[in-house]
């Protein structure tokens, strides 16, 4: 499947390209080696992708979705009959944030995760789409949300340890970058590399030592043996 790159002409089209793209990026299942856990198998983000089209398509087609700052006619909506906040009509107030995207510019969380679920994993999607099934009658939308929540406690249980797993291997990621002041994806000025590296192999030799030393884990702990904590690791082990 090729990614729909658009124009657009509407936001059901937008929102149908978005989840293209999220599939067009999974590859075939005999080109994928073992995948962390965190990050869900290929059957599984295919069926997120499926229900968040759906509920997309509600989303998109929900009628009272108007632009905040003004009020149209109800007999055609290109007569604008009144603007709310209007000294956001003059030239200044637009300047305000030049430097920054405020808040409500951002797409909203499930519009963000669903085309990258391949690269960050199928957890953080279907958590949004969980809270916005909970959230299905009070946003305003009629009828039965596209997105089944899950039917038993056990199964929200899951996956909530499941999300817990992602969250936690998020951390070591940002953290130890910050910690250490090199990217994200590991990498790190040459002069400075084995430093690094050390320092790096300390560390998890450390957080190791606690997940071992815990002898008696909570029971919504993801990280109770060696191996869920390589498997979170971000950063290639020397043995």
């Amino acid at each position: 499947m090729n990614p729909k790159q658009g124009p657009w002409l509407d936001a059901l089209g937008y929102c149908d390209g978005l989840i293209d793209t999220g599939i067009s990026r999974i590859p075939p299942a005999r080109y994928v080696s073992k995948r962390p856990r965190y990050q869900g198998s290929i059957e599984t983000l295919k069926r997120l992708l499926k229900y968040g089209r759906a509920m997309f398509k509600e989303i998109a087609r929900k009628s009272q979705i108007q632009n905040a700052k003004h009020i149209v006619s109800d007999d055609d909506p290109t007569i604008v009959t009144a603007i709310l906040d209007w000294q956001s009509t003059s030239i200044e107030p637009a300047f305000w944030h030049a430097d920054a995207a405020p808040d409500f510019a951002q797409p909203v969380r499930p519009f963000r995760y669903c085309y990258r679920t391949w690269e960050h994993g199928a957890f953080a999607f279907r958590e949004e789409l969980i809270q916005t099934a909970e959230l299905w009658k009070k946003l305003g939308f009629e009828g039965q949300c596209p997105f089944p929540t899950p039917d038993s406690s056990d199964g929200l249980a899951a996956h909530q340890k499941e999300y817990k797993l992602l969250e936690e291997a998020q951390q070591p990621k940002h953290s130890l970058s910050k910690l250490l002041n090199t990217a994200s994806d590991g990498w790190a000025p040459l002069e400075n590399w084995e430093a690094i590296e050390s320092a790096r192999r300390e560390l998890f030799e450390g957080l190791l030592r606690e997940v071992v030393g815990n002898e008696q884990p909570d029971n919504d702990e993801p990280i109770r043996y060696e191996r869920d904590l390589r498997e979170i690791w971000p950063f290639d082990l020397k043995e």
